[in-house]
């Protein structure tokens, strides 16, 4: 007991610390000198990046939730020289669509009265022939034909084949077209030719739809044999017939290419003129999107099967 008293008295005094340092306020910097000084020397904003207004304080101190701050920005005016380009480019815009738009029912106004005007014309004409005792018919089917063949003439010589000028005026590859649009697209096209005429000539049928076999026969044969071997050597898939036809896989066949793959399929007919009537845009190449309408194309059953020579002796003897 004797020993533990000493020791007391000889124990270090406590040292009294200075109370701890601690912002004020969310608007006042650290109370620490290097802070201090700076905001002596060049009025630095406060230690709180996005300062809390009072209010807010006394909400949250009395256990309100804090409501959200709602800041607004300000759009940067851009200067008057932009404006005004902007400006004179919008109304640059509006005057190619007003022109565009007043073009286009321009001619579809000329169409329709063109369509009229033939329609006109082919009453009359029907009725100069009830007076002169023609039959209509033959006189119709003469009509007809010869603008057929002012038809043929004229894709020809302005697009380069028949089923060039069929995709013009089928844009969407459905491989059959009604009257309306048929008249419609030939004028757009540029053909003036007898149209009502060549309508009724090609719609032998009278369903009011003619379709690329009855406006070109040739032509249509020649494509049909095509779809008839793809049939039989690739299961009437086109696809799979271009990708025999695309040795590189570039996605494109040219015309030499193309001959020489026709030639070792056997193919009976005519490959240069083939791919002329595949080739839409004259470009020279083949990509598999300009012959996927085979696969949509719905030809006579008859195309199908080979012709019997034999019988057709027999029958003619």
């Amino acid at each position: 007991g004797e020993d533990a008293a000493p020791a007391a008295d000889n124990a270090l005094p406590l040292l009294r610390m200075p109370p701890a340092k601690r912002p004020t306020s969310p608007e006042a910097p650290p109370p620490w000198p290097q802070f201090t000084e700076q905001a002596a020397s060049d009025k630095a904003p406060g230690w709180a990046d996005t300062p809390v207004p009072r209010e807010e304080q006394r909400s949250a101190s009395q256990g309100r939730p804090r409501s959200v701050e709602m800041r607004t920005f300000s759009a940067v005016t851009p200067p008057l020289s932009d404006r005004q380009d902007s400006v004179e480019v919008a109304s640059k815009r509006s005057l190619r669509l007003e022109t565009l738009v007043t073009a286009r029912a321009a001619a579809s106004e000329r169409c329709a009265v063109s369509a009229r005007n033939w329609r006109e014309a082919t009453a009359q004409d029907e009725q100069d022939d009830s007076d002169k005792g023609t039959s209509f018919g033959q006189s119709l089917l003469k009509r007809g034909f010869q603008a057929l063949l002012e038809f043929l003439d004229f894709t020809n010589r302005r697009f380069g084949n028949p089923v060039r000028t069929w995709f013009m005026i089928d844009p969407e590859a459905n491989m059959k077209i009604g009257m309306r649009q048929f008249e419609r697209k030939c004028m757009e096209i540029g053909f003036r030719g007898n149209i009502p005429a060549l309508w009724k000539y090609a719609d032998k049928s009278g369903d009011g739809i003619i379709s690329l076999l009855e406006l070109d026969t040739t032509s249509a044969m020649e494509l049909a044999k095509f779809k008839v071997l793809i049939r039989e050597r690739f299961r009437d898939l086109v696809p799979e017939a271009f990708r025999y036809l695309d040795t590189n896989r570039s996605g494109r066949v040219n015309k030499v290419t193309f001959i020489a793959k026709m030639q070792g399929l056997k193919y009976n007919g005519r490959a240069a003129r083939l791919f002329d009537l595949l080739d839409r845009q004259g470009l020279g190449m083949l990509t598999v999107g300009q012959i996927m309408f085979l696969d949509i194309w719905r030809m006579p059953a008859y195309i199908y099967q080979l012709p019997d020579l034999k019988m057709l002796r027999n029958i003619r003897n």
